[in-house]
This record gives C-alpha cells, structure tokens and sequence, in this order.
C-alpha cells in the first residue's frame, strides 16, 4: 500500500523539483556558476524520468539521488539564500516520508535524544548572540544535518539501497573530476588552487576526495566493477589538482582507518609507505611554483590565516566559557587580506567558542556515539562481510569529512549533508541487520 501511495506522491514532487530547478536556473545563465546547476537540473530530470519509466520511482531511491547530489553544493538560489539541488531533495525525501500513510519513521534514539539536547542548548545560547540572524542560519544547519539529515538515510531500507546510494556518489564525483580536470587542463590551471564550475577549492576537494575512500570499500564489495578503478584515478587525480589539504589529509587518514577496519593489514602500511614515498617524490619533481603554493605559509596565506583565527577563537573562548558566545555569533575580519569568517576552521573550536563547555560535551557525546557505534557495528557484524563493508565504508566517509574539518569551515552544503548521511546509513545498518535477525 505504501509503496503505491509513493509511486502516485513522487511524480508530482519531482517534476515540481525539476520546474523549481529549472526556474531558479535561469538568472545564472549569464552568470559564472550557472553550469553546475544546468547541469545538475538535466541530471535530476534524466535520473527522475529514467525511475518513473522503470517503475522505480520510491522514495528509497530518491535517497540514492539525495547522496549524489551533495557533490554540487553551488546555490540555486539568488540574492542571500543559499540552497542547493541536495537541499531541495532533502526536502522532496522529507515531505515523502511525512505524507506517506502510515508512514513509520524510525530514529536512533539516543543519537537523537543528544541531538535534540544540543539544538535545544544551541537555542538557548542565543541570549548571549549579538546576531540573531546569523543565529537562526547557525540552528538551521545543526538541525538540517544532524537531525534530519541522520532521519532520513536512517530509514533507508535494505542494505542494497545503501550499496545504490554509495555507488551514485562515486558516479557523480567522477563526473565532477573529468568536468574540472579538462577545464584545468584547458585553462591552464595546473598549479594553483582549483577554483572551478563554481567550486572553491575545498569544496571541489571534499566532494571528490571523500568519494576515494568510498572506491576502495567498494572495490571490496564487488571485484568485478572494472570502472570503480577508472574513478579511482580521477578522483584522485582531482583531488591533487584543487590543492585542498584539508580534503587529501582526510581522504588519506580515512582511507588509512577504513583499511584497518576490513584488516587489510598489509595493504595498510603498502598505503602508508606509498603516501609517504609518494609525497617525496612530488616533493622532488614537481615544479617550484607548484610546491610553492601548497607549503605557502607566507602571512598572507590561507595556512597562517588560519593560525590567526585559532588565536582569536581561543580569545574569545575565555569570555564565555561555560556558555559559550551564543549559537552563529562567531565572526573574525583580517583586513590585511580582505578575509572574514564566521568559523575558527575547527570544528571543536566552533562549539566551544559559541556554546562554551556544555556545548561543546553535547557535541563531544554525539561524535564518541558515533564513533562507538562503528566500533560496535565491526564486531556485530563479523559474520556478515556485506555488512562489515559497508559499515567501514559509511565510517570512512564520515571521518573523511571529520577530519578535514578540523582545519576547514564546519557547515558547508554538501560537505556536511555527506558527513551525517554516512553516520544515518552506519546506525541504519544496525538496524537492518537486528530486523533480518529477527525475521530468520
């Protein structure tokens, strides 16, 4: 009954996303980043007309899309309002799961619990907030991410759907690789920062970076997918040439843990003893204006910057450290290099300097949950590899993303959606894995 209430909502739904996409499409046709959202709008359209032709068209496989999607973070939206083509999915996949009868939504309910306690937290914090607007954009995202975003892909429903939404990821960020390599080679952009299609540097780095990771768990999972190689090499290649560090040293580092997790012990330190011998070499062989760029240090360089705002977050922790500044009050302005941000670039830092000690535990207790639920996961599901698998995988993409934000701005679109689907499909796991016990 379910599934064909679905098939009638969700036509509906995704051709008014796709006529919303192509409308606010429009104003940037004239503009720089107007191709990703072209772009974005036809694959949308391609992948929603190839489901309703199939008979495919249920809300799980909107999830599949969902995931991919985060691989374009640019705005569709003008003026002040950011959103992007994963924002308005979110809101498809949503809306899905609010109107179906019956519908039976499912939550991890501690994750939940802690999660609701910091929103509620960060809600209260906004006493101290001197700007209530960058405030409510603050709890907008925590609640977008960390909530919703954990609901929705917690309710996928078979590991078979996790599998789907992984590999569309992989196809999308190798699409987004071949785009940018062939207009840096093109342009004649090979070493400096990528900035390309509307991506900053670390934006292209994370959402092809995270997707390495993702590679070499599924080339585990199926052998026999000769492309998953191709993708490999290009996500790689990418991920070089954005000249992101903060995406290659969490690429690496979760690459690393997901080899650990499937103990592949000795493919393991041959990874790491080629990470090491391979950044010598480029080290040695690579241009000077290149090695220049990526170990610039200078005080007008994004590296010191950052030593910069550490400082000032740590500062501005003292005045507030039970409580914290208030949920989105953070904000620094270097006028030497026309730069300003509202976050210290590390995720820690952020919590403790807008919501003090107390917040900062609630959002300690949410990553160790995290964490702790990986670890759990790896040993319940010793006799299954599917699930061992793809468990390592989601915690893999996850400490991707974690990583690099202990060295880059927290909530970004895509990046962040990324990070908490990955902590959804682990907990979902669990729970398919407990029914299919049950069922036997």
């Amino acid at each position: 009954m379910n599934e064909v209430w679905i098939l009638a909502l969700l036509p509906r739904l995704s051709l008014f996303g796709a006529l919303l996409l192509i409308a606010v499409s429009v104003p940037f046709v004239i503009s720089f980043n107007f191709y990703p959202i072209i772009i974005g709008a036809i694959a949308f359209i391609g992948l929603v007309s190839y489901l309703l032709i199939s008979n495919k068209l249920t809300l799980d496989n909107f999830i599949v899309i969902l995931l991919g999607f985060t691989t374009l973070p640019q705005s569709v939206a003008g003026g002040q309002l950011n959103v992007s083509i994963s924002d308005l999915l979110l809101v498809v996949v949503i809306l899905g799961l609010l109107l179906i009868k019956n519908a039976d939504i499912e939550v991890p309910k501690f994750f939940f619990t802690i999660s609701v306690l910091y929103i509620l937290f960060s809600l209260f914090s906004m006493v101290n907030s001197e700007n209530i607007g960058n405030s409510l954009i603050r709890l907008s995202q925590y609640t977008q991410y960390i909530i919703v975003t954990v609901i929705v892909f917690y309710n996928i429903k078979s590991s078979d759907i996790i599998k789907k939404t992984l590999f569309t990821y992989v196809v999308l960020a190798s699409v987004v690789s071949v785009a940018s390599i062939v207009i840096a080679l093109k342009d004649g952009l090979i070493g400096t920062p990528l900035f390309v299609l509307g991506y900053q540097k670390n934006n292209l780095g994370a959402a092809v970076g995270y997707a390495i990771p993702l590679i070499i768990g599924l080339k585990q999972l199926q052998a026999k997918q000769k492309w998953l190689n191709i993708a490999l090499l290009l996500n790689t290649a990418c991920l070089l040439l954005s000249m992101s560090r903060g995406a290659l040293l969490g690429s690496v580092f979760a690459t690393l843990i997901l080899l650990l997790l499937l103990k592949k012990y000795r493919t393991f330190f041959a990874a790491l003893l080629a990470v090491g011998v391979g950044g010598l070499f480029l080290l040695k062989t690579l241009p000077e204006n290149i090695i220049a760029s990526v170990t610039n240090f200078s005080t007008d360089s994004s590296a010191y910057s950052r030593i910069t705002i550490y400082q000032d977050a740590i500062r501005k922790i003292k005045d507030h450290i039970f409580f914290g500044n208030g949920v989105g009050d953070y904000m620094i302005k270097l006028p030497y290099i026309n730069f300003q941000q509202d976050d210290p670039s590390n995720v820690f830092l952020l919590n403790l300097v807008e919501l003090g000690i107390v917040g900062f535990v609630l959002f300690l207790i949410l990553i160790i949950t995290i964490f702790v639920t990986a670890i759990r996961n790896n040993k319940l599901f010793s006799d299954n590899r599917i699930f061992l698998l793809l468990n390592a995988i989601c915690f893999s993409g996850f400490l991707a993303r974690f990583i690099h934000i202990q060295a880059d701005v927290t909530w970004v679109r895509g990046a962040s959606m990324f990070m908490f689907a990955m902590v959804g499909m682990m907990f979902a796991l669990r729970r398919i894995y407990f029914k299919m016990q049950k069922g036997r």
